[in-house]
């Protein structure tokens, strides 16, 4: 069983996975981990999500829920007061 499971990982190593955006060489255990991208297009990525992000409001529902709203017109009734 030892040795099926050290084939298995060399097959795995010898594998090569490719970014989805340029097409450059991801390591396999970045891949492992469930990466699609390599390291600068996943920065690439996460700064432009990071900056449509900014440009959302936020907001919080109960047991750590968030819903982003680009729209600040679709914040009306989402949370109505009743007196």
């Amino acid at each position: 069983m030892g040795q099926i499971n050290e084939d298995v990982r060399r097959l795995d190593e010898n594998v090569r996975y490719l970014c989805v955006v340029c097409g450059t060489h991801i390591d396999h255990r970045r891949a492992a981990l469930g990466y699609k991208l390599c390291l600068w297009c996943g920065e690439d990525a996460a700064k432009a999500e990071s900056k449509q992000k900014a440009s959302m409001v936020q907001i919080p529902y109960s047991k750590g829920a968030y819903q982003y709203i680009y729209n600040p017109a679709d914040l009306i009734g989402t949370n109505p007061k009743r007196t």
